[in-house]
This record gives C-alpha cells, structure tokens and sequence, in this order.
C-alpha cells in the first residue's frame, strides 16, 4: 500500500481554507494530491475513483465534509472496508496509507498475490491484521463474495493486480535488453497509466534508480516514508554484484 501525501486543507484564492458544500467536490483536490489511485489498492481509476471517508460519514456526520476524513477509494475497497471504521480509536488500530509506512506490512508477489509480512513488534502486526480485515486485499478471486458477485465481476482488484505484475515483469526483461533513458521513461508511463506502485517497486527492487523515478512519477508518493525501503524491496544479496 503506498505512502501517500494527502496534505493540509485545500486553501481557496485568499489563502482561506476550503470548505466543502459536498464531499464529493474534493474529489478533484484529492487526485491533484495524490493521483487518481485508490489510496489502498492502489488501482488507477478514472471516472469510479470516490471520496472515501475515513471514519464512515453514516455515524460520523459532523466529519462527512472535513478534509481530514477524506482519502480515494475504488468501489471494491469502499465496499469492503463498508462502516468498520467508526470511532477515532478504530482508526488508531488500523494502517493508513497517509499516516503510516503501510507498505512494510504488504508484500506483492508474483502473479499479483499479497500477502503480510510477519513482523515483530506485536502492536504493528495487530494493527496490520486489522488494516487487512478491513479492506482484504490479501483476498484470491472470489474469497468473501457472494455468488451472485462473482458471477458481477464485483471484486476485480487481483485480477487489475496480476495485469499490472505480468506488465511490469515484461517491462523489467525490456530493460534489461536495452537500458536507455527512452525505454525508461516508456516504462514509467506505463506505470503510471497501469497503477499499482507496489507491484513496479517490488519487480524492480534490483533497480534502485527506477524504484526512485517510481516514487516521483507516482504523484503524491510520500517519498519521507518510503525510505529506507523495506527488506523486501530492497535487492536481495544474491541480487547484488560481486566485489
């Protein structure tokens, strides 16, 4: 999950902050943010992508139109997380992308997977349990869906996942028969067109410098908590040259 800079309140022309007749017209604050991904699965979406709130506006409504409360969502993950979020001390317990180093408990594998990584620190591992019950990213094709929602297609962020893995994978091999600074920026836009940052930093963990043009293509990426990388974004010894 990639570590996202949402920022303070918009301002309007008089350096006033913002206020917001309805949620929904932060929306375009929040893609000039951070981009036009879910901030948890990280899919690129154009027209889908919806305002989510934090802690859900139902039994929050005096935080329905206050920035803070705000981050992007495709209808899966919004579907999924639903109203588990309630309280300031539900949102305490979870992992938030424009908060925390989300990425350290998520790691990508090959074909699309996800899954968590173990941790020591119990109070990280607990949160992180909980940040995955509540959106379910680590989820295979068809877990916790009913039959008539498989039959709708209506959880398609692995599917979007592997794409972006196989893409990326294939990309990686065309580097490597010509590093040019062409290809390069080929591959980075079709990053950012694709989504799915943690997909790209993970199959290019052998290549820092493409990792670090990642997190700048990527608009919003909190480069301050991205580094230092994670050990499984980090190229692994056998990785590395010899000498």
């Amino acid at each position: 999950m990639r570590p996202v800079a949402r920022g303070a309140r918009p301002v309007d022309e008089e350096g006033v902050g913002r206020d917001f007749a309805e949620y929904a017209h932060a929306r375009p604050h929040l893609i000039e943010r951070m981009g036009d991904y879910c901030s948890f699965c990280e899919m690129q979406l154009s027209a889908a992508l919806a305002v989510e709130h934090i802690r859900h506006k139902n039994g929050n409504p005096q935080l329905e139109r206050q920035w803070e409360n705000f981050l992007l969502a495709c209808p899966s993950c919004n579907s999924t997380k639903g109203t588990k979020v309630s309280s300031a001390h539900d949102v305490t317990c979870r992992l938030w992308p424009h908060t925390d180093r989300t990425f350290d408990v998520y790691h990508y594998e090959s074909g699309g997977r996800v899954s968590l990584v173990p941790v020591s620190d119990a109070s990280l591992a607990q949160r992180a349990e909980a940040t995955e019950a509540m959106l379910g990213l680590t989820r295979q094709p068809g877990d916790g869906l009913t039959a008539e929602q498989i039959k709708r297609g209506s959880d398609n962020r692995w599917k979007k996942r592997r794409e972006a893995w196989d893409e990326a994978v294939s990309a990686r091999t065309d580097l490597l028969e010509a590093d040019t600074p062409v290809v390069r920026r080929k591959i980075l836009a079709v990053a950012r067109a694709q989504g799915f940052w943690s997909v790209w930093m993970t199959v290019f963990r052998d290549d820092p410098e493409m990792q670090r043009d990642l997190c700048m293509a990527f608009r919003g990426t909190d480069v301050g908590r991205v580094y230092p990388l994670p050990p499984h974004l980090r190229r692994h010894l056998r990785d590395q040259p010899e000498g």
